[in-house]
Order: C-alpha cells, then sequence, then structure tokens
C-alpha cells in the first residue's frame, strides 16, 4: 500500500517550468567557471546571465589587480573605489601590483586602496616617493597578506635603520622580496635588517633584488636558521657580461648555506602577473625545489644557481649605472642624438592598455 500511494503522488505531481538546481551548487558551478579562466575574459559574459550571477561573480573581476602609472589609471581606480560597494573590496582582491608613480595627488586613492582590500594574500607594492611611513596603517589592517615584494626602507623613512618589522602588518608574511639598494649596506644596517626579519613570525622564504654584499647574506642566513627560513633568493638581472659562476667566486664564495639561491630577475609585472593569475609557478617554487635537491645531492653542493647559463653585471657596483652615466655622457659630447633618451635601440617595454580586458581586473564593468 505505501508503495502505491508513494508511486500515485510521484506520477500525479505536475513539473511546472524547467528544472532548477539548489542555489548554492549552482553558484559554486558559476564560481568554478569563472576561476577557471585565468585571463579572467570569461567573467563579464558570466555577469549578464542574471542578477544573482552579477552579485557572485563581480568581486571576481579584481581577483588580480594590476596598477600602474598609466594615464587616468588612477582616476579609474578612484572612481571604482567609489561608486562600488564595500563587500566587492572585502572579497574580490587577492593579488595587487601597485606603481602608480610618485605624484603625491595619487597617494589618496593608493591609500584608499590598501584600507578597503584588507583581505589580499599578496602585494607587490613601489612605495612612491617622499612620504614616508604613509602606507604603515594601511598595511597594519591586513588580514592575510602573506607575500609583499616591496622596498622596505621606502615604507619607512628611506633608509634600513629606520625598518620596524614588529607591526601588526608584517605578522603573517612567508615570502618576502626586498627591493632596497643592499649593495653597499653598510655591517650595523645588516644587523639591524637581519634582526627586523627575526621579528616575522612567519616567514620562511626571503629574496634580495639585485647585487648584494657578502656579509649582509651570512647575517641573515647566521640569525634565520633552518628551521625559521627555508630559501634566500638573491635575484640579479642578466646583463650578458660573465656567467654566474664567476659572479658567485667573485663576490659570494663565502655564502657556503644550502639554502642560497642565485635567480635571474627579469620583467617583474609580467612574471608577478602570470604566477597570480595561475599560468606558471611563482619563482619561490623553483628556488625551494633547487633547494631540496640539494640537499638530496641530485646538485652539486657548490652550484648556488638554479640557471647555468645566466650572466651577470661585472660587479656590484658595476650595475646599470654605468652604462647609464656613459650614455648621458655621450649625449653631452654629441655622441647620441639629443632626441635619444633610451640606450637600447632594440629594447621592448611590458606595457598594458588600461583599457583592454586583463590590463586591471575591473576594467570591464
Amino acid at each position: 500500500m505505501f508503495l502505491v500511494d508513494w508511486f500515485e503522488r510521484l506520477t500525479t505531481t505536475p513539473i511546472s517550468g524547467p528544472p532548477r538546481l539548489p542555489e548554492d551548487l549552482e553558484r559554486e558551478i558559476f564560481l568554478l567557471a569563472a576561476l577557471d579562466d585565468a585571463q579572467g575574459t570569461s567573467i563579464p559574459s558570466l555577469l549578464r546571465v542574471a542578477k544573482r550571477t552579477k552579485l557572485w561573480l563581480e568581486p571576481l573581476l579584481y581577483r588580480v589587480m594590476l596598477l600602474l602609472d598609466y594615464r587616468d589609471n588612477a582616476k579609474f581606480i578612484a572612481h571604482r573605489l567609489k561608486t562600488k560597494p564595500a563587500q566587492i573590496w572585502h572579497d574580490g582582491p587577492r593579488h595587487l601590483f601597485l606603481a602608480l608613480g610618485d605624484e603625491s595627488t595619487n597617494v589618496p586613492v593608493m591609500l584608499d586602496l590598501l584600507v578597503k582590500c584588507t583581505e589580499l594574500r599578496d602585494i607587490t607594492f613601489y612605495p612612491p616617493d617622499d612620504h614616508p611611513r604613509a602606507f604603515l596603517p594601511a598595511l597594519d589592517g591586513m588580514n592575510a597578506l602573506g607575500k609583499l615584494s616591496t622596498e622596505l626602507g621606502a615604507l619607512f623613512d628611506n633608509s634600513i635603520a629606520s625598518i620596524d618589522l614588529s607591526r601588526s602588518g608584517f605578522a603573517k608574511i612567508t615570502h618576502l622580496m626586498l627591493f632596497d639598494a643592499l649593495p653597499s649596506v653598510s655591517a650595523p644596517d645588516a644587523e639591524h635588517l637581519a634582526g627586523q626579519l627575526m621579528l616575522l613570525p612567519e616567514l620562511t622564504h626571503l629574496a634580495l633584488a639585485g647585487g648584494v654584499e657578502q656579509h649582509l647574506l651570512l647575517t641573515i642566513l647566521a640569525a634565520l636558521n633552518d628551521e625559521r627560513l627555508r630559501v634566500l633568493v638573491n635575484r640579479r638581472t642578466d646583463t650578458h657580461r660573465r656567467s654566474v659562476q664567476m659572479l658567485y667566486e667573485d663576490e659570494l664564495s663565502g655564502v657556503t648555506d644550502v639554502r642560497f639561491v642565485i635567480m635571474p630577475f627579469g620583467v617583474w609585472v609580467r612574471e608577478w602577473e602570470q604566477a597570480a593569475r595561475g599560468m606558471k609557478d611563482e619563482f619561490w617554487v623553483e628556488a625551494e625545489g633547487f633547494v631540496e635537491d640539494k640537499r638530496k645531492r641530485r646538485i652539486p653542493a657548490d652550484q648556488f644557481w638554479t640557471d647555468p647559463n645566466m650572466t651577470a653585471a661585472r660587479g656590484m657596483k658595476d650595475e646599470f649605472w654605468i652604462e647609464a652615466e656613459g650614455f648621458v655622457e655621450d649625449k653631452r659630447k654629441k655622441r647620441i642624438p639629443a632626441d635619444q633618451f633610451w640606450t637600447d635601440p632594440n629594447m621592448t617595454i611590458y606595457t598594458r592598455d588600461p583599457a583592454s580586458s586583463d590590463a586591471f581586473a575591473g576594467s570591464q564593468t
């Protein structure tokens, strides 16, 4: 009798309209479709499916934000900050590349952006000149900042000695890359920087961009033992002047810690964006794999560079400054046309049109 009643109810219940998935399952499907698109170009189309999909997906337009010093780019983001609800900035942005230049008029925009995007996980930030400590309160408001690439001295008082990493904004950082000028850092500054790095309880990966003094590397490695720091990377611009092995033997041969790695440093904005969008691994992955292979003796103990074909500048003080100074001198002597301001006529620049779909994650709405 029970089966008969159940069958009658099943066959007589009318079905009206097309079948619908539960809303939570529908939302999950749309989110997976949006996140599966590394470039984010499909999201604007998905927003137009229904009002509910716009609510679900609009924050993802801002998941990866690349803000360079283009004309009117600061005005563009300032308008978005005023017109979009706070929930967008809380739920959306996770990766931010912020380089809006040194114009004082852009500082309030950068501050507003950092204050509202409290859930950022990964920031590359080029602080504008002459605004010491202006951005520290905004960084203190970050809840989950794990990766930071910046010029630390510029965030404070434009010196290594002024750096204070005891602030709450740095407490969760695991991966840190410094753009500070370190080729001639003094011993006291090296001790201060190492001491500050010890204040970062979660730090496991550290990178220094450009030329560095051997004593700085040794000081940092001594301060942060194997249990604290997994890798220390020195990223050098490939200048086609001498082999990376010669660089190591001439300048850094006293650094024999297995955690030390030398890697090439190319167009950072492109490398960063590809990693943020999941199109390639971050350099940290390669560095950590290199160290692991050395520990397992798959790589010779005396090799500290990931790319044997890498080349580097002849000396820490013989970097781009020498070429730049010579270029200016040649112009003064009229060996180079007065209207030429580039050293390499074949040079190309990685640029983005801010109106394009992937120049800025929110440019389509």
